[in-house]
């Protein structure tokens, strides 16, 4: 249970922690800007190649990479088994010209599968933060998830999403800025 919670809490981390204080994509304007998520649980440390170009090597699960300034159009994505030619995840990705993207290696190795997921990097309202949420626990059934101060008890809380189900995001809920505990 504690791994689903990991897993879910992480990707919630690494979206909230996509927000820029600024309104545009930090791409040029003839690329995109893509991250990588390993948010496979059984899958070893990967690989990632652009177009048969390696650009990011040995991220282990729970890994991300920072923002990479990547062709806009149709590009070819691998994930491979890091030092190795075994490639997991194979995706032909448009991608838009100063679009920023949180590209999600999730699910088991078995299944493990691309989540593509557009990025708003805009500043939120003065005073809020914006966060987005993840389901990416693969053997976990539809979760309801709570935006909460910390340590708050859930059975007084109302969730923020509910019945999201594996591989789902959401859309970025906008709060108030303070300390949060996402479950």
């Amino acid at each position: 249970m504690k791994l689903r919670l990991l897993t879910l809490g992480f990707a919630a981390a690494a979206f909230a922690a996509g927000c820029s204080d600024d309104n545009s994509s930090t791409a040029p304007a003839t690329e995109a800007g893509v991250r990588v998520v390993h948010a496979s649980p059984d899958a070893p440390s990967v690989d990632v190649l652009v177009d048969d170009t390696q650009v990011l090597s040995a991220v282990p699960y729970l890994g991300s990479s920072s923002y990479l300034e990547v062709p806009s159009g149709t590009r070819n994505v691998k994930v491979n088994a890091a030092g190795t030619s075994t490639t997991v995840i194979d995706a032909d990705l448009p991608l838009t010209a100063a679009t920023d993207y949180t590209v999600i290696a999730g699910g088991l190795v078995s299944d493990i599968a691309p989540l593509v997921l557009e990025d708003d990097r805009s500043a939120p309202s003065s005073g809020n933060v914006k966060v987005r949420a993840v389901h990416g626990a693969p053997s976990a059934p539809a979760v309801d998830i709570y935006v909460t101060a910390p340590g708050a008890d859930l059975q007084a809380a109302t969730p923020a999403l509910t019945n999201v189900p594996f591989g789902a995001a959401s859309d970025y809920l906008t709060v108030p800025a303070s300390d949060y505990q996402v479950r």
